[in-house]
């Protein structure tokens, strides 16, 4: 990895999800972060300046446009965004906006929160947006009369995979729209990986949260070798000519970082990703009461 002494970097990381109850655990997620922070530290002889730990919901647009606010009055340049948040098999809920838990974190709070730092983006350029997909991208569907999540009375896997397949379909458009702009678009898996993923899933659903994390157990590689992905797209400078691609393990190797090709037909489908993209600024649009940011 080359050094990256003098850039910006904005990770997004998720805490915790309060089951059953929107009520927050703000002041424990802070102090997870703070203790997060703190190892990083030590690990790598980080001085205090260079790490910063700021609180996001993503599962709100308010907290996201109070953050994206608050961002921009200390930071006017962001060199990379990675869209790294996501919930996995949370407990069902409807966010405080009307979306589905999973369908506002995952897809519709970065989208939000990408568009609202476009201006530090560009004032980097070159810069670079990272999208952490899945490989669950593969069994993703489209209700296009319910991109909300509204008829779902369950966020299960499938739910998960729409999600996914929405991050990649954003990262080849947004990508497309910003061309000229110097901010390219990467998207990037990390294959199975040893997290505690499953730890943070519906408690409803323990036993099939045991058993994948007995498999990821068995099978899984370490959290470090699980973020090559992510380090490789927000990091490697020759990758900036190569925005719109999609990078992680192949199906067979689970431990390799290479580009690889989306395996849901949504994903090549140019007009699908418009669509999409296009369906979810209205939708945010109506949700926020204002205009959202335009990429160009």
């Amino acid at each position: 990895m080359p050094s990256q002494t003098g850039k910006t970097f904005l990770v997004t990381v998720l805490a915790s999800v309060a089951p059953r109850s929107w009520q927050r655990k703000a002041d424990m997620s802070e102090e997870k972060g703070e203790n997060a922070l703190e190892n990083i530290r030590a690990e790598t002889n980080a001085t205090p300046g260079d790490l910063e730990l700021m609180m996001l919901d993503l599962a709100n647009f308010e907290s996201i446009e109070n953050f994206a606010k608050a961002f921009k009055e200390k930071h006017k340049k962001l060199d990379v965004l990675v869209n790294n948040a996501g919930v996995f098999l949370p407990p069902h809920e409807k966010t405080p906006d009307g979306l589905e838990i999973t369908m506002h974190t995952n897809h519709y709070g970065p989208f939000l929160l990408t568009h609202l730092l476009l201006d530090p983006l560009k004032a980097a350029a070159p810069s670079r947006i990272v999208w952490v997909a899945s490989e669950a991208e593969q069994f993703g569907l489209i209700d296009w009369d319910d991109l909300r999540g509204e008829k779902d009375d369950k966020s299960d896997i499938n739910m998960y995979g729409r999600t996914k397949v929405f991050n990649l379909m954003t990262s080849l458009e947004l990508n497309r729209r910003l061309a000229g702009s110097g901010v390219v678009c990467l998207a990037c898996h990390p294959g199975i990986a040893s997290t505690d993923l499953y730890n943070k899933m519906d408690t409803s659903s323990k036993l099939t949260a045991k058993a994948m994390a007995g498999v990821n157990t068995l099978v899984g590689q370490s959290e470090e070798r699980g973020a090559l992905s992510l380090a490789f797209c927000a990091t490697v400078p020759e990758l900036q000519e190569h925005g719109g691609t999609f990078y992680g393990p192949n199906q067979i190797n689970l431990w390799n970082t290479a580009e690889r090709k989306p395996v849901n037909p949504l994903a090549k489908n140019a007009n699908d990703c418009a669509r999409l993209y296009n369906e979810t600024r209205r939708i945010l649009e109506e949700c926020i009461g204002h205009p959202v940011p335009i990429a160009a």
